[in-house]
C-alpha cells in the first residue's frame, strides 16, 4: 500500500489563473497565444516529501495494528491448545470455548476497524496532498504568466488486459507537448521547500553569508592582535 498509488483519478488538470496581461492583444493586432504549462501529477505525488512522510506514518500505524492482531491470534491459538487438554463438555471446557469464540469475534471486529481507519487516513492524506499540489501549481502559474496547466503522463502504456489498455489510451488527454513547458520539477522543488520551511537555495545562501561573517571576525581579531604587539614594542 503506497500513498502515491492513491492519487485522485483525473483525466486532465486544468487551472485557469489570472495572467499577467490580456491573452489577446489590442483590437486590430494578431492574437497572442496563451502560455500553457504541463505537470506530471504522479511524479509530484511520489517526490513530495510531505507525501512520503504521511505514507510512512500510515504504514507505521498499519504495522502496529497488524502486530496487535497477530498477538490476539496467538492468544486464541493458545486457548485452542488448552481446550484440547480439557474434558469435552465439562464446565471448564465451555468456559475456554466461550473465551475462544469471544476472542475470535473481537479480532474480527478489530481487523475491520483497523482497515476502516487506514482507509480514512489514506483518503485524508491524499486529499491534503492534492490540495497542496493544486495550490502550488496555481501560485506558480500566476507568478509566471501561465494561462493554463495540464496534467500529463509520461509512462509507457503497458497493460495485461485489452480493457485496461483501452481505458489508459482514452484517458490520456495530452498526447504531445514541448518539454520546455513542463514545470513538474519546479513544482516539486517549491513544494518541498515550503514543507521544509525554506525557499529553494535559501539554506546555501545562509551558509555562505555565515562563512563571510566568520572570515571578517577572524580578520578583525588578527588586526587587534597586531595592534597589541606594536604597543608592547613601543613601551
Amino acid at each position: 500500500m503506497e500513498l502515491r498509488h492513491a492519487v485522485i483519478a483525473a483525466v486532465a488538470l486544468c487551472l485557469l489563473v489570472p495572467a499577467g496581461g490580456a491573452l489577446f492583444a489590442a483590437e486590430g493586432t494578431s492574437p497572442q497565444a496563451p502560455k500553457i504549462g504541463f505537470v506530471n501529477l504522479k511524479e509530484v505525488f511520489e517526490k513530495y516529501e510531505r507525501s512520503k512522510t504521511m505514507e510512512k506514518e500510515i504504514e507505521a500505524f498499519q504495522a502496529e495494528e497488524n502486530a496487535k492482531l497477530e498477538k490476539g491470534k496467538k492468544e486464541a491459538d493458545e486457548l485452542e491448545k488448552e481446550l484440547d487438554l480439557v474434558r469435552k463438555n465439562s464446565k471448564e471446557w465451555f468456559k475456554i470455548k466461550s473465551d475462544i469464540l469471544r476472542k475470535r469475534k473481537e479480532l474480527e471486529t478489530d481487523e475491520k476497524l483497523a482497515k476502516m481507519e487506514i482507509t480514512r487516513r489514506l483518503l485524508k492524506a491524499t486529499e491534503e496532498i492534492y490540495e497542496d499540489i493544486l495550490k502550488k501549481i496555481s501560485d506558480h502559474a500566476s507568478a509566471h504568466g501561465f494561462a493554463m496547466v495540464l496534467k500529463i503522463e509520461t509512462e509507457k502504456v503497458e497493460c495485461d488486459s485489452h480493457t485496461e489498455l483501452t481505458f489508459k489510451v482514452n484517458s490520456r488527454a495530452v498526447l504531445y507537448f514541448k518539454t520546455e513547458f513542463e514545470i513538474t520539477k519546479e513544482i516539486i522543488a517549491e513544494l518541498n521547500a515550503a514543507y521544509a520551511g525554506t525557499k529553494p537555495g535559501e539554506g546555501e545562501g545562509k551558509k555562505e553569508g555565515e562563512g563571510k561573517k566568520d572570515e571578517t571576525k577572524k580578520d578583525d581579531t588578527k588586526k587587534d592582535d597586531t595592534k597589541k604587539d606594536e604597543e608592547k614594542k613601543d613601551k
